[in-house]
C-alpha cells in the first residue's frame, strides 16, 4: 500500500514530457501553503528528467495552474503540497519522534537541509515539548526528557537552545540557535513524551518536587484524594506513567505528603501494574469508604531508592552550617503546617529504646555537629542518663514510614548541665554524642546537615526576625506522624519577666504570642530547636524548647533554654 500510495503522489513526474515550468512569485518562494519547507527537486525520483533543476523553488512539473513541490510532513513523511505564491503562514520543520516504546514518545529528531538530525537538550524543558507534542498533533501530557532517555541518535546534531514559550505552533517559531551550531553530543539528544490524557484527571500535590505528592484526582469538577488501604507499588506505577513519567515509583501510605482537603473520592484501589490510567483500577464506588485524611495515598515517581549508600560522611556541601538545601517559601505543633520534607535537616528526635523495637518518641532535639546534638536536660529526668537507653533519629519526616535518609544512631554519653535541677527549669540544656568514629557519626545529605551556633554577643533579636520552631508535638488533637514548623515572634525579656516573674532568667528567652492564643510549642517537642535566619542566609540555633504553662494558651509563650548563654560549655564538652 505504502508503495502504491508513493507512486500516486510521484506520477505528475514519471509521466509524459517535459511541460513548462511555471514558478511561483516571488520566483525564490520555497515553502508550502501550511509553511513547510521544500525539498530539494533531486532527492525525488524523476525530476531531473523533468527538467527540474538542483533547487527547492516552487514549481509546477504537472503543467497545473498552481506551483507545488514535496515536503516532509510533521510525522516526517513525504508529502505535496501548493506553495501560497504569497507570504507564508506558521513555518514549521519537519519533526518526528523516535526510540519510544509508544508513539507517543521517543527521541525527537527534525529535518532540515536534506538530512534527520538531533536537538541538544540544553534548555529543554516541558515547553518546547509542549510545542512538539502540539506539532504532531499528538495533545496529551507534554513533559521533556534529556540525557538521551531514549537512546543516542546517529548523524548531525541540528538544533541547539531551544527555548520554546509553549505557545508557538512549531519548533521552527521557537528562539534557537542558527541550524547547526551546538556545543553538544548525542548523550544530550532531547526527547518528549506526549501521554495521552486518559481516565480521570489526576495530580499530586505538596511534594518535595513535582514527581512526588499526595495523589488527588477530580471527580464531577472537585477534586479528592484516595485512600491508601492497600495502596502499593503498583498503584503508584500507575499514577506516575499517567503523569507521564517512566521511572519506577514508590507508594507513600498514612498522609506522607501532609493530609488532603475536601472529598475522600476512592478507597481499596487495586491496581495490576499495566493500566494506562487509576480510574481503572478504582473498583469500589465512588465516594464510599471508611478513611480519615491522615491516610491519604501519595507516590514518588522516578524512585532512586535509598540514599544512604554511597554518602559519604562529610561531602562538599557541609563546609558550612545552617544550610537548607530543600527549599519552599515556609508556611505559617500549634499554629504550624506540616514543615516540607528536608527543609529541616537538622532535626533530630531523640529516642527510647524498647523491647519491642518501636522506638518511642521521647524529645526533639538538635544537630550541631556529625557527633554532636543538643537537647534539653529535661528529656531524661524520667528514664535517667544511661546512654544505652537511648537512641537517635536523623533524617526522619513522616514517623511511621522509613525515610530514604534516615538514619538511626547509638548514643555514646549524655552530658546533663551540672547546675541543672530536676525540679527546677534552668540550666534545662544536654549535650548527646553519639556513636561512631570521631567526626564521622553521621551521614550528611541534603536533609541531614547540622545548624550553625550562634557568635559570642549574637543576638537573635537583633540579627532575624525569620524565626521557626519545629518537632513532631501537639497539633491540638493528637501527636502529628510529620515534621511541623512554625513561625515564632522573640518577645522582649520585659514581657517573659512579667508573666513568669524570678523562674524566667538571663539563660532563657521566650517566643510565641503574648497576647492571645497563636503559635507556640508543646510536650513532644521538648528539646527540640528554635532557629533562627541570618541575613546571609544561614540557619542559627538560639533557643531549646525547654517549658511553658500548657499548648497554645493565652498569656502564656513558651520558654527556651538561650543557647548564647551556654557557648563556653557546649565548646568545652565537645571540642568544636
Amino acid at each position: 500500500m505504502g508503495h502504491l500510495l508513493l507512486l500516486l503522489l510521484l506520477l505528475p513526474l514519471l509521466r509524459g514530457n517535459p511541460v513548462q515550468q511555471r514558478p511561483c512569485a516571488p520566483h525564490s518562494l520555497n515553502v508550502t501553503e501550511a509553511g513547510a519547507e521544500c525539498l530539494n527537486w533531486l532527492q525525488v525520483p524523476g525530476a531531473r528528467r523533468r527538467g527540474l533543476g538542483d533547487h527547492n523553488l516552487c514549481r509546477s512539473p504537472d503543467g497545473g495552474s498552481r506551483a507545488w513541490c514535496f515536503y516532509r510532513d510533521q510525522r516526517g513523511q513525504l508529502a505535496r503540497g501548493y506553495c501560497a505564491c504569497r507570504q507564508p503562514g506558521p513555518a514549521f520543520v519537519p519533526t518526528r519522534l523516535v526510540g519510544g516504546i509508544a508513539a507517543f514518545e521517543g527521541r525527537v529528531e527534525v529535518y532540515h537541509g536534506g538530512e534527520w538530525g538531533t536537538v541538544c537538550d540544553d534548555q529543554w524543558d516541558d515547553a518546547d515539548a509542549e510545542v512538539v507534542c502540539r506539532q504532531l498533533g499528538l495533545g496529551g501530557m507534554a513533559k521533556a526528557w534529556g540525557r538521551a532517555t531514549f537512546g543516542e541518535g546517529s548523524g548531525s546534531v541540528l538544533l541547539d537552545e531551544v527555548q520554546c514559550t509553549g505557545n508557538e505552533l512549531s519548533i521552527e517559531q521557537c528562539a534557537k540557535s542558527a541550524w547547526g551550531e551546538h556545543n553538544c553530543d548525542h548523550h544530550e539528544d532531547a526527547g518528549v513524551s506526549c501521554t495521552p490524557l486518559s481516565g480521570t484527571p489526576i495530580r499530586l500535590m505538596d511534594g518535595e518536587t513535582k514527581k512526588e505528592g499526595r495523589v488527588e484526582i477530580s471527580i464531577n469538577g472537585q477534586w479528592g484524594t484516595i485512600c491508601d488501604d492497600g495502596w502499593s507499588d503498583k498503584d503508584a506505577n500507575v499514577v506516575c506513567r499517567q503523569l507521564g513519567y517512566r521511572g519506577p515509583a514508590k507508594a507513600r501510605t498514612m498522609a506522607y505528603f501532609g493530609e488532603g482537603k475536601g472529598p475522600i473520592h476512592a478507597d481499596n484501589v487495586k491496581c495490576m501494574g499495566n493500566e494506562k490510567s487509576l480510574a481503572d483500577c478504582i473498583k469500589q464506588d465512588v465516594g464510599r469508604h471508611n478513611c480519615r485524611h491522615s491516610e491519604d495515598a501519595g507516590v514518588i515517581c522516578d524512585y532512586l531508592g535509598k540514599k544512604t549508600t554511597g554518602r559519604s560522611y562529610k561531602d562538599s556541601f557541609t563546609t558550612s552550617c545552617g544550610s537548607r538545601l530543600v527549599h519552599r517559601r515556609p508556611k505559617r505543633i500549634i499554629g504550624g503546617k506540616n514543615s516540607l520534607r528536608g527543609g529541616w535537616p537538622w532535626q533530630v528526635a531523640l529516642r527510647l529504646r524498647s523491647t519491642h523495637g518501636d522506638g518511642r518518641l521521647l524529645c526533639g532535639a538538635t544537630l550541631i555537629s556529625s557527633c554532636w546534638v543538643l537537647t534539653a536536660a529535661h528529656c531524661f529526668k524520667r528514664y535517667g542518663n544511661n546512654s544505652q537507653s537511648y537512641f537517635v533519629r536523623v533524617g526522619d519526616y513522616h514517623t511511621l514510614v522509613p525515610e530514604d535518609y534516615e538514619e538511626d544512631i547509638g548514643v555514646e554519653q549524655i552530658v546533663i548541665h551540672k547546675e541543672y535541677q530536676p525540679n527546677g527549669s534552668d540550666y534545662d540544656i544536654a549535650l548527646v554524642k553519639l556513636h561512631g568514629p570521631e567526626e564521622r557519626c553521621t551521614h550528611f545529605s541534603s536533609h541531614v546537615l547540622p545548624v550553625c551556633l550562634p557568635l559570642k554577643r549574637e543576638r537573635s533579636q537583633k540579627i532575624s526576625s525569620d524565626c521557626y520552631i519545629t518537632g513532631w508535638g501537639d497539633t491540638g488533637r493528637a501527636y502529628s506522624r510529620t515534621l511541623q514548623q512554625a513561625s515564632i515572634l522573640l518577645l522582649p525579656k520585659s514581657l517573659c519577666e512579667e508573666r513568669y516573674g524570678g523562674r524566667f532568667t538571663n539563660r532563657m528567652l521566650c517566643a510565641g504570642s503574648a497576647r492571645e492564643k497563636h503559635v507556640d510549642s508543646c510536650q513532644g517537642d521538648s528539646g527540640g530547636p528554635l532557629v533562627c535566619q541570618r541575613p546571609s542566609g544561614s540557619w542559627v540555633l538560639y533557643g531549646v524548647t525547654s517549658w511553658g504553662y500548657g499548648c497554645g494558651i493565652k498569656d502564656s509563650p513558651g520558654v527556651y533554654t538561650k543557647v548564647s548563654a551556654f557557648l563556653p560549655w557546649i565548646k568545652t564538652v565537645t571540642q568544636l
